[in-house]
């Protein structure tokens, strides 16, 4: 392959309480590399994941996603599983530019600008924050729900009440 490998940071628990989850989707993530890799890699770089084990230990992702982005350089990092390996992970991620994609449902409102999150939309209480969004609904955007093969669902004050 052409040009500087990309790589990417690994940080789903190998051992503890929390690993049977998360091999898993350690062995998904190396999957899909794997196949992207065997595919030329993305515009011809090869993709090199460096994977680290935080042991099911919440305070263990922050040291060791810190350790991914500095010392290994990774700028992406897939990984964790609960909430507070997550929040942990996203403090490093945060402070020093990089991103965490993490792939299990989250619970709440939380944004950061440093991550992508799996399944938001699915959150009963985002419904109710778009249903209040709704409250002064134009023309064009009674059109996009109608048009919209329930992809997007209206939620009027009479509902709401």
């Amino acid at each position: 392959m052409a040009g500087a490998p990309i790589k990417v940071g690994i940080l789903f628990s190998q051992t503890g309480v929390t690993s049977a989850t998360e091999r898993g989707m350690s062995d998904a993530t190396l999957f899909a590399i794997e196949q992207v890799n065997a595919a030329g890699g993305i515009n011809g770089r090869e993709i090199v994941p460096f994977l680290l084990d935080p042991g099911s230990q919440p305070d263990a992702y922050y040291d060791l996603a810190n350790k991914l982005l500095v010392e290994f350089g990774v700028k992406i990092i897939f990984g964790c599983y609960m909430s507070s390996s997550r929040k942990a992970a996203l403090r490093a991620v945060e402070r020093q530019n990089g991103l965490l994609c993490y792939p299990a449902q989250y619970e709440g409102f939380e944004y950061s600008h440093a991550s992508i999150m799996n399944n938001a939309l699915k959150n009963p209480q985002v419904s109710k924050l778009v249903a209040v969004g709704l409250r002064d609904v134009c023309q064009q955007e009674m059109e996009a729900i109608f048009n919209s093969n329930d992809r997007i669902v209206g939620y009027f004050d009479e509902q709401m009440k």
